[in-house]
């Protein structure tokens, strides 16, 4: 048999084997190797348009912008280091090549949930994995149950069927994902509002972040990856008569966001990271404080339930333990307090 050459191809590495096989297995037989004698296929190459795009510069993305990127936003500010996908859920992955965080793709979703989660083991970092609906998605599952297996904070990312055709028999490829995944995972959750598309994103880190490591599975519906914001304030519409928003804002950008529930519990607090330590959460919530006092006079306190990643920041703003760990609805978390002095508008 020819000795492989520097230009030897996959293909041609295959048949080899086959030959090699074949002789063997016949010994002084009569078999006629016909493939033998065939000439061997050009070698695979990679065509150029991949390297021209991997010195492509990164579309700039602002307002408008749709919920996958919204979310793909979250994913690069919380420092996810790489997606590893299938073909499918186009409108998410898509979104998150464009932050730049890196994306490779494959043949089989099961082999991709594989490499996020090796990946995740050997560097330590958040790893993202990306299927289609219906079968892509069960291809998955495996690789699911090998990551919780190793407490491998291992994002997990699907389209899925739409709300619209929730309890329908529409299409060929839907499936209820959630119910799939419980007890192979951390944190999993069917995203089906899209102004909650930010709070989800930051449930979701915050489990990948704290305690025990596992992965946390999300499906988005095409209404969701879809959704349009014309500008920032379209994404905090969750304020009610018992929530109230404040986002900081760096020039067009938003990079900080506090939530009050009832004027005296902080529903969410984040700041990009690229602008912690700055002390834009100790303002956001000195400003929530003094929105909240006129409509809950007496107010002595506010409260948080933090996750355990979270606990070191919150007490420097002035909070402490209250209680011990408890876990509701699968979220770990740990309640704590920042007690208020008469008239205090802003944190120690």
């Amino acid at each position: 048999m020819k000795r492989a050459g520097q230009g030897s191809s996959r293909r041609r590495f295959m048949k080899q084997a086959v030959l090699g096989a074949g002789a063997a297995t016949v010994g002084g037989g009569t078999t006629v190797l016909a493939a033998a004698a065939e000439e061997d296929v050009s070698p695979i190459t990679v065509p150029a348009e991949f390297e021209t795009a991997k010195h492509a510069s990164l579309p700039e993305v602002d307002f408008p912008m749709t919920g996958a990127q919204v979310f793909a936003r979250a994913c690069k500010a919380e420092g996810v280091a790489a997606l590893f996908c299938c073909p499918g859920n186009y409108s998410v992955v898509h979104a998150i090549s464009d932050t730049g965080i890196p994306t490779y793709g494959g043949r089989h979703e099961g082999a991709q949930c594989h490499a996020a989660d090796a990946f995740t083991r050997v560097t330590g970092e958040i790893a993202a994995t990306s299927g289609t609906e219906g079968p892509g998605f069960t291809d998955m599952i495996c690789g699911i149950a090998a990551a919780n297996s190793a407490r491998s904070p291992v994002l997990v990312l699907a389209s899925n069927k739409t709300i619209f055709a929730e309890d329908t028999e529409r299409g060929i490829q839907d499936g209820y994902q959630q119910p799939t995944t419980e007890g192979m995972r951390k944190y999993g959750k069917r995203l089906i509002t899209p102004a909650r598309i930010h709070e989800y994103a930051g449930y979701a880190f915050r489990q990948l972040r704290s305690g025990v490591p596992k992965p946390v599975h999300l499906d988005f519906p095409a209404e969701i990856a879809n959704a349009r914001f014309r500008d920032p304030s379209e994404i905090v519409e969750r304020t009610r008569s018992n929530h109230f928003v404040l986002v900081a804002m760096e020039g067009e950008y938003p990079v900080g966001l506090i939530e009050l529930r009832d004027n005296d519990h902080v529903s969410l607090l984040f700041v990009d990271t690229r602008y912690q330590r700055h002390g834009i959460a100790r303002e956001l919530l000195a400003r929530a404080i003094a929105v909240a006092r006129p409509a809950k006079p007496g107010l002595d306190r506010v409260t948080v339930n933090s996750s355990h990643f979270g606990v070191p920041a919150y007490e420097r703003l002035g909070f402490r333990q209250t209680g011990p760990e408890r876990a509701v609805n699968g979220i770990v978390f740990i309640p704590m307090a920042h007690q208020l002095d008469a008239g205090q508008e802003s944190a120690p």
